[in-house]
């Protein structure tokens, strides 16, 4: 599935990091682990902001702190200023 996302959308490894959706180590990348997003988190603020990410954050928003609070942060606040800009991988910030 990455390797098809990946040659679909082209990304760059750059412009994974960037985004938040990879940690580049000796030569070799890894998705980040929903533990390692940062908690403070605002989508306002993410110059790339995307799909992947948003869902990552919501999931762990959900698992730690329950329903209300995810309705909170993302249902209540966060959804309609994200949905015109987010992209699903690779490109520039809408």
């Amino acid at each position: 599935m990455a390797e098809t996302l990946s040659k679909a959308r082209n990304p760059t490894v750059e412009g994974l990091v960037d985004a938040g959706i990879i940690w580049p180590k000796a030569g070799k990348v890894r998705l980040l682990k929903r533990e390692d997003l940062p908690t403070g988190w605002n989508p306002e603020l993410d110059a790339r902001l995307t799909v992947w990410e948003s869902v990552q954050h919501l999931i762990r928003v959900l698992e730690s702190e329950g329903a209300a609070a995810a309705k909170l942060h993302f249902v209540g606040r966060n959804v309609i200023k994200m949905e015109s800009r987010t992209s699903l991988v690779s490109g520039d910030p809408q």
